[in-house]
């Protein structure tokens, strides 16, 4: 079904009342606070995925939560992903999510979120299709770097001429299956043709699916005290900032380590804290996870961890608290 098709069958009062909770859940820059159809349709057919394989919780289902929807048609069949046109590499990305002692409510979680690994052309593509993997398209408008000369130009500007003998640039990101949960990339920067990466950036964006806000380490160092300057969920602080690390296993990422802190930071460390896994798999192994649900899990996290604070954080939370608290918890928010 289409968005449209899917907006007539909910009725138009059903379909904004999503798209609502949405925009509420990942209001960032003013430039990223559209919620596209896609998405919106995405998450409706989340709860009706939920609904159909209602069973014990787990990261890779969300309960069912949005009451006020419909069931799905009877004849409805989610869509499918692109048949893959060449070989990638993929990951299971398993993200431990800790909110610290100081912050309140201290919770954790383990988040899931499929990405695939594909090397950038020298220059952007004239269909805006950079590839179709096993896991959905990824396109060039989902990225705030689509190319190795766009790379190049960008660390060039930031650390000087050196870097125009880039050679290689190979991305590591969620795909797009009618939605896309943006998350967090990964570029892995290679110079004068060395076979193992001499940089990396990293791409910080939101569960609607823009991609925000670039993190560029000069080398394969630590990033250190780097503005946020967005908002990717309705707890963080313009003012706050990201210290990240990333650990290499030969030409594979391993861990990739990121913390967030209040400034002027304080004892007790950083707010969050969050380990991000990368488990290699094949377009036959690794998870197939829809985007959709992805983005309805994040939102039930959201109202749990507000109903928790006693705040509104998100549209609709009342209905949605109950589905997150449900949702496997390393720490419940209490």
């Amino acid at each position: 079904m289409t968005p449209r098709e899917i907006e007539a069958y909910v009725g138009s009062a059903a379909f904004q009342s999503v798209r609502s909770l949405i925009s509420m859940a990942w209001r960032s820059t003013p430039a990223h606070q559209a919620v596209d159809d896609a998405m919106v349709a995405a998450t409706i057919e989340a709860e009706w995925g939920a609904r159909k394989h209602v069973a014990e919780p787990s990261t890779t289902r969300p309960p069912p939560a949005l009451g006020f929807l419909p069931n799905a048609p009877d004849a409805y069949v989610p869509a499918a992903a692109p048949v893959e046109q060449g070989a990638f590499q993929y990951y299971d990305t398993v993200a431990e999510h800790m909110r610290s002692q100081q912050e309140k409510p201290h919770s954790g979680f383990l988040g899931l979120l499929p990405q695939v690994r594909i090397s950038l052309p020298e220059l952007p593509p004239a269909d805006s299709v950079l590839a179709r993997t096993a896991i959905g398209f990824v396109f060039t408008q989902d990225h705030l770097l689509s190319s190795i000369s766009a790379v190049r130009g960008r660390m060039t500007q930031r650390f000087g001429a050196a870097y125009a003998d880039i050679t290689r640039v190979d991305v590591i990101s969620p795909a797009r299956l009618g939605s896309r949960f943006g998350a967090i990339g990964l570029y892995l920067g290679y110079r004068a043709h060395k076979a193992l990466p001499s940089f990396y950036v990293l791409e910080a964006g939101l569960a609607t699916g823009p991609s925000v806000r670039l993190f560029p380490s000069a080398d394969m160092s630590k990033i250190d005290r780097a503005p946020t300057a967005y908002l990717p969920t309705p707890f963080v602080e313009m003012s706050n900032t990201y210290d990240a690390a990333l650990i290499m296993n030969g030409d594979q990422p391993s861990m990739l380590i990121v913390e967030s802190f209040r400034e002027p930071r304080r004892a007790g460390g950083a707010r969050i804290h969050v380990n991000v896994s990368y488990e290699p798999r094949t377009a036959a192994t690794v998870t197939k996870l829809a985007p959709g649900d992805i983005t309805l899990m994040a939102a039930e996290r959201i109202a749990a961890v507000g109903d928790a604070l006693g705040e509104s954080a998100i549209e609709l939370q009342d209905i949605l608290a109950p589905a997150g608290r449900a949702l496997p918890w390393i720490k419940k928010p209490v």
